[in-house]
């Protein structure tokens, strides 16, 4: 398991030592995070993609062995497919001799954990959120632009569950809707009270 920084660096660092050319390694999810600075956030793999490169791959899984940590290694395009245009090209994370490591798009990352919705995914995004590591505009049309997610209407609600969005003024509130209520019936017997007494005075008209 990483629990900092300095421990997932100790890991490149070793990485770096058994490569015998220059490569470049992306990090995503919980990998990423711990790049990014979250405070106090673990993760018990590592999460990378290799883009191919057969002697970095076998490296990052001697190493992986070493660490007694497991390997996640996939094109981040395998979990939600976002269009080019909508991503900023991978970060510079550090250079640690011969590999360089670079963080793939916050914007992608916070994607992918909408559409998971996990607790920590949740709270990743909230984190990157409130640090302006990724900002609404942009989050707003990867959700729309996402392909392959489970639940799109999910992944809004999430996103705006994150923000703090009031409900929508078309939608009333148990204790909105109690108070609408009672607003109701205090005009109705305030009205009965009214006809009432004009029914009194007319008849105290007609007989006087």
């Amino acid at each position: 398991m990483f629990r900092s920084q300095q421990q997932q660096d100790d890991f490149f660092q070793h990485v770096a030592a058994v490569i015998t050319q220059p490569c470049d390694l992306y990090v995503y999810g919980g990998t990423a995070m711990i790049c990014l600075g979250l405070p106090k956030r673990q993760t018990n793999d590592v999460d990378v993609y290799t883009s191919g490169q057969v002697d970095l791959r076998s490296a990052v899984e001697q190493v992986a062995t070493q660490f007694e940590t497991k390997v996640d290694d996939f094109d981040p395009n395998e979990f939600v497919h976002l269009p080019s245009e909508l991503l900023e090209p991978p970060q510079l994370y550090k250079r640690f001799d011969r590999l360089s490591v670079y963080i793939i798009d916050p914007h992608r990352i916070a994607t992918d954990k909408l559409d998971r919705g996990l607790r920590n995914d949740i709270l990743d995004v909230k984190w990157l959120l409130e640090t302006n590591r990724i900002n609404v505009t942009r989050m707003l049309a990867c959700i729309e632009a996402a392909r392959d997610v489970e639940d799109r209407q999910a992944m809004r609600a999430r996103f705006a569950g994150i923000r703090g969005l009031p409900l929508p003024s078309s939608v009333s509130t148990p204790q909105a809707a109690s108070h609408s209520r009672g607003s109701f019936w205090r005009r109705l017997g305030w009205g009965i009270v009214v006809a009432v007494l004009l029914v009194v005075v007319i008849i105290l008209i007609v007989s006087g």
